[in-house]
């Protein structure tokens, strides 16, 4: 599958990031994380998205 189509669930995404899910929704609210992709009622993020925001973080970016 190609790794745009891979999605992650909430706990992947979590385990990923390291963190708990309140600095996951801060993240989202101030625009430095990607809101979830929807299908249905499941909400899920592409797992490419969220390898690039963690890889972006690693080199060295900030909030600013």
């Amino acid at each position: 599958m190609p790794p745009y189509l891979q999605l992650d669930r909430k706990p992947a995404v979590l385990a990923q990031r390291g963190d708990g899910p309140t600095n996951l929704h801060d993240d989202i609210t101030s625009g430095l994380w990607c809101p979830p992709v929807r299908i249905g009622r499941m909400a899920s993020w592409p797992r490419h998205e969220t390898q690039q925001l963690i890889a972006a973080r690693i080199a060295g970016a900030t909030k600013e």
